[in-house]
C-alpha cells in the first residue's frame, strides 16, 4: 500500500500521504536467490513456496520479479518509492 502511495500515477492524491509505515518482517523476494537462499535446503523450501503463492496471488505476471513483491527489482520504485518519510522495521532471526 505504501508504494502505491507513493507512486505520482496512482497515488493517494495531492496533499494526502502517509506520516510513516512499519514494515513488520518485511519479505522481499526475487528470481535470482541471493546469500544462503540457493544452498540452504529451507530458505529453498521456502523460495518455492513464496514462488507457488505468488503465481497464485498474481496469475497475470507470476515471475517473483515483480515490483510489487520486490521493489528494488531494475525498473522497479526503489524503497525511495515508498510513500512515506518515515519506516520504523521489525527484523526477526530465526
Amino acid at each position: 500500500m505504501a508504494m502505491v502511495a507513493g507512486d505520482p500515477d496512482t497515488g493517494l492524491g495531492v496533499g494526502v500521504g502517509l506520516r510513516g509505515i512499519a514494515l513488520i518482517q518485511p519479505l522481499f523476494w526475487g528470481s535470482d536467490p541471493i546469500g544462503s537462499e540457493g544452498s540452504d535446503p529451507r530458505r529453498k523450501a521456502q523460495a518455492d513456496r513464496v514462488g507457488r503463492i505468488w503465481s497464485f496471488v498474481s496469475s497475470s505476471n507470476p515471475n517473483c520479479d515483480d515490483p510489487r513483491i520486490n521493489p528494488v527489482v531494475s525498473g522497479g520504485p526503489g524503497l525511495a518509492g515508498l510513500g512515506s518519510r518515515r519506516v520504523l522495521v521489525f527484523v526477526a532471526i530465526y
